[in-house]
C-alpha cells in the first residue's frame, strides 16, 4: 500500500522530468533498493521532519505539474494527505511551523486541511479542489484505501 502510493508518486514527477539523461527506472530502482536495505535506518520521525519544507519542494510542484497538464495529481495530494493524518497523530514532530501545525490541528474538517495546506503552500491551501482532494485522501493509508483512492491520469 505504502510502496504504491510512492510508485504513484514517482509516477506523477516522472512525467515532468524530460531532460536528456536522467536514468529515471535506473533511480527508481536505486531509491527502492536503498529503502529496502535493512542495515539502512529509515525512521519515520526522521523522514517526516521538516514536513512543510520538504512538501513545498517535492510534492507542491508535482502537483501543480499535473494539475496544470489536466491531470488529478492525486499522488502528490496522497502525499499531503499523509501528512496530515501524521501530524493529526503526532505530538511529537519536527518541524520549522511545529506551533502553526499544532494550531491548525485545533480545527475541524476542512478548514482544518485548508489550514494546514496554507502552511505547506498558500496556493494549494487557497484552490478548493486541491483541498477537497487532499481531504478525500485523508486516511487513505490508514484505511487500506489507497490503492482504489489514487487515480493518477484522468
Amino acid at each position: 500500500m505504502c510502496r504504491k502510493a510512492v510508485e504513484d508518486f514517482w509516477d506523477e514527477a516522472a512525467n515532468h522530468l524530460n531532460a536528456d539523461g536522467l536514468a529515471i527506472p535506473q533511480y527508481r530502482q536505486a531509491l527502492l533498493e536503498r529503502f529496502g536495505n535493512a542495515r539502512i535506518a529509515h525512521r519515520l520521525a526522521q523522514i517526516a521532519a521538516d514536513g512543510t519544507t520538504k512538501l513545498r519542494m517535492r510534492a507542491v510542484p508535482v502537483l501543480m505539474a499535473e494539475r496544470a497538464a489536466g491531470c488529478t495529481g492525486a499522488g502528490s495530494a496522497l502525499m499531503l494527505a499523509a501528512w496530515i493524518d501524521y501530524v493529526a497523530t503526532s505530538q511529537d514532530f519536527q518541524d520549522p511551523l511545529a506551533s502553526e501545525i499544532q494550531a491548525a490541528n485545533t480545527l475541524e474538517g476542512g478548514e482544518r486541511v485548508r489550514a494546514l495546506l496554507r502552511l505547506v503552500s498558500a496556493s494549494i491551501g487557497n484552490d478548493a479542489a486541491i483541498v477537497d482532494l487532499v481531504q478525500g485522501l485523508c486516511g487513505s493509508l490508514t484505511a487500506n484505501k489507497a490503492a482504489a483512492a489514487v487515480p493518477t491520469r484522468p
